[in-house]
């Protein structure tokens, strides 16, 4: 009988280029059931084979149970992805933006496109240090800035996932007040 100890994951959330505390972008555990596995070499399956993740047997926690915290860690995940792909499309577009501008020679023409461009360029600013904290650079810093909502966000993913067991009534509140 072949036993293997596994902990198979979901896919993490997108990452952004930053400094977080506590946080955790991991995909969620699978949770315990029976699973079918597919080897594939270019388009052809060359092997099917159904697998089970069992519970740890010590563990009073229910399939109800582990189904209520997978469910919250993929909503956690959900959001900390769409998070972090805002905070990257908005740093790439402001990039393209400051790009196109180091490119223009003539100072004549250059002013009229730079002040068009200063109010968008500092609305991403602004929205991006809502979601992310720009100011730090390690992770000592978050002592002295605040966790802005991505970090909030990931932050509860170690917390949810740090125990076989349904979520608390306070890990919803806290995704519903974030």
């Amino acid at each position: 009988l072949n036993r293997f100890v596994w902990n198979l994951e979901y896919p993490a959330a997108t990452e952004a280029p930053g400094v977080t505390w506590g946080a955790s972008t991991d995909g969620p555990r699978v949770v315990p059931g029976k699973y079918n596995i597919r080897l594939k070499l270019g388009d052809s399956v060359i092997m099917t084979r159904t697998f089970e993740i069992r519970k740890d047997p010590r563990l009073s926690t229910t399939d109800a149970d582990f189904k209520a915290q997978f469910d919250l860690l993929m909503k956690i995940n959900k959001k900390v992805t769409e998070t972090h792909e805002a905070i990257n499309s908005l740093r790439d577009i402001r990039t393209q933006i400051n790009g196109l501008l180091g490119k223009i020679t003539d100072t004549t023409k250059a002013k009229p496109i730079k002040d068009i461009a200063k109010p968008i360029t500092d609305t991403l600013t602004a929205v991006e240090e809502e979601l992310v904290q720009t100011k730090a650079k390690s992770g000592q810093d978050l002592l002295n800035f605040p966790m802005k909502l991505n970090n909030k966000l990931a932050a509860l993913t170690p917390t949810v996932a740090s125990a076989d067991t349904r979520p608390t009534k306070q890990a919803y509140q806290a995704y519903d007040d974030i």
